[in-house]
């Protein structure tokens, strides 16, 4: 009996195909817990200043992105220092009232286990939010 050769130019076919396909599925991967900055500050007082203007940010964000154009929004909080950055972003075809209620659960999460670091990085299935006391670039 003989076996059939079968050409190499499929299996090459068939491995673009999975690569593409991967590609196209892997638009944006949703970590769904928040990571956190590796510095923690300590709270000094009975009023946590920077614990509220973070807050303060969060709301703002949460607010302020659903209306935006572009579904993402950025904004710094100079009140104190060190400065806070914040951006949040809905992705494509989240938009309204959906995208205000994913900004919220994010910032609900982040707010519970960043709240006292220096920065923090969340990906839900329909927006991200992130904070920092730096400029950064690499949004979410």
């Amino acid at each position: 009996m003989r076996m059939k050769n079968y050409p190499c130019w499929s299996f090459r076919v068939v491995a673009t195909l999975i690569f593409l396909v991967a590609g196209i599925i892997n638009v944006t991967a949703s970590t769904n817990t928040p990571m956190c900055g590796p510095y923690r500050y300590h709270r000094r007082s009975f009023v946590d200043y920077f614990y509220i203007d973070l807050t303060t940010m969060m709301t703002v964000l949460t607010s302020k992105t659903p209306a935006a154009p572009t579904r993402d929004y950025n904004t710094l909080s100079t009140n104190l220092p060190p400065s806070i950055f914040g951006y949040a972003k809905c992705y494509d075809g989240i938009k309204g009232e959906d995208c205000k209620q994913c900004l919220k659960s994010a910032s609900s999460q982040i707010l519970d286990t960043c709240g006292d670091t220096y920065g923090g990085l969340i990906k839900l299935a329909g927006c991200c939010l992130r904070f920092e006391i730096f400029r950064f670039t690499n949004h979410c």
